[in-house]
């Protein structure tokens, strides 16, 4: 779940933005928007469940126990390059994500990327 914080004179557009965006893809790496809230102040998005939780905790954890082995590594790698295409080429809208970092990257139970954060994202037709 992702709540976001109203700042002085926001009007909802990101907001709105980011559920335009992620709601017209369906893709294997790309993660699945199940219901957003926008009420009054109340602005919040529920994601699928993914238990391994953010990229960044296993490549700057620094703990051996959270590290991933080499072809793991590289099987997230491909993952994020599908998805990112898959944005980019898959329909007829584009979507440039603009902030693709580990911590924007989740992993399923068997570490299967899926991007998410699409709050700086742009549908560029």
């Amino acid at each position: 779940m992702k709540n976001l914080k109203i700042l002085k004179g926001d009007n909802g557009k990101d907001f709105i933005n980011e559920v335009l965006s992620i709601s017209r893809t369906n893709h294997v790496n790309i993660v699945t928007l199940l219901v957003f809230c926008f009420q009054g102040n109340r602005r919040a998005l529920v994601f699928e469940f993914l238990c391994n939780g953010s990229l960044e905790k296993f490549i700057r954890g620094g703990k051996s126990n959270s590290s991933l082995e080499c072809e793991t590594m590289f099987n997230i790698v491909v993952g994020i390059a599908k998805g990112l295409d898959y944005m980019h080429r898959g329909f007829n809208t584009q979507i440039l994500h603009f902030d693709i970092k580990p911590h924007n990257i989740l992993l399923d139970e068997e570490f299967h990327p899926k991007i998410s954060d699409f709050g700086l994202a742009r549908l560029y037709p």
